[in-house]
């Protein structure tokens, strides 16, 4: 299932799930599944040029949230120095350090009584989990072509300890992973199993072993990259079927919420002067940059496929 793991501090992980170049360019497309301290989350965010999906507070029944967080939770792993500004490049000695500890668990039982006392008033989840999101390790598939300037902001030595820790990881986990060349129509599908035949790429699931179409290995990788919420991945025909369903993804009367289609990619194979024509760029190309490398959505030298979903953003 994984390329490659890399295992940090504070239950930090990246594991690639899909790492592919592009035989027409040097432009790779990369998907991790990474898991951090949500306190990062909000950082993780600002970094707008890679697509991500992570579980959410909303989806996980609170006592089974409570079970995680009782089996593991997120702790700091850098006890800061109070000083001006936004970094703390000097940590506290180990006599206060212990008492922090102390301290931020102290305040994980707190909130862990107060969720309890939540569950016995009715209290939807999507209310009470906002109270242990503090201490939640969070779960997330992202995926990009983009990933320089997110390497050389977050393993800087004044980014925040959790992110550079995060940022190590998932660099030395790319940094392992064996890409796979893809030709034109052959497509990067997080989760889903593939094999290069002699007459081209083959896509199947492991619990029967049989091929499956391009479109439903597109729909399956979708699938259980919006399933970052579950601790076990169901990568079936009809849980796909059932998960677009429920996204509203191809209806025509209901908004798409189609960002778990942002992970799936096939490379651009355009001729110079295609690029300069826009009636002339097969679908999915949305635009052109000032290098004259195509663009589908954030993915450059790619073409997405939630970008050949009809009703996937609201225009006008």
């Amino acid at each position: 299932m994984y390329l490659s793991e890399v295992k940090g501090k504070g239950g930090i992980v990246a594991r690639v799930v899909a790492a592919s170049q592009s035989a027409y360019c040097d432009t790779k497309m990369t998907t991790l599944e990474i898991e951090f301290p949500r306190f990062i989350l909000a950082e993780v965010n600002t970094h707008c040029m890679l697509e991500k999906n992570a579980a959410s507070s909303r989806a996980i029944p609170v006592a089974k949230m409570l079970e995680n967080l009782k089996e593991s939770h997120a702790t700091p792993i850098h006890w800061g120095k109070n000083q001006a500004g936004m970094v703390a490049d000097k940590e506290v000695d180990a006599e206060v350090a212990q008492k922090a500890k102390e301290l931020w668990e102290s305040a994980f039982s707190t909130v862990e009584s107060i969720c309890y006392e939540m569950i016995d008033l009715g209290i939807h989840k999507q209310v009470a989990n906002r109270l242990n999101e503090p201490f939640q390790i969070v779960k997330m598939v992202i995926s990009g072509t983009e990933w320089n300037n997110f390497f050389y902001l977050r393993m800087h030595e004044d980014a925040d300890p959790h992110f550079q820790e995060l940022a190590r990881c998932m660099y030395e986990a790319a940094s392992k992973a064996e890409y796979e060349t893809l030709y034109e129509d052959e497509w990067h599908v997080p989760y889903v199993r593939t094999y290069r035949e002699a007459n081209g790429k083959r896509y199947y699931l492991d619990n029967n072993g049989d091929y499956i179409s391009t479109f439903t290995a597109r729909q399956v990788s979708a699938s259980c990259c919006a399933q970052v919420s579950y601790r076990k991945c169901d990568d079936s025909i009809e849980k796909a079927e059932a998960v677009f369903d429920k996204l509203n993804i191809g209806s025509k009367t209901k908004p798409a919420h189609a960002s778990p289609t942002t992970h799936q990619a096939t490379p651009m194979n355009l001729p110079t002067d295609v690029k300069t024509r826009p009636d002339m760029w097969p679908e999915g190309v949305t635009h052109i940059d000032r290098y004259y490398d195509c663009w589908s959505g954030k993915l450059k030298n790619w073409i997405q496929f939630r970008k050949l979903i009809a009703n996937e953003s609201k225009r006008g």
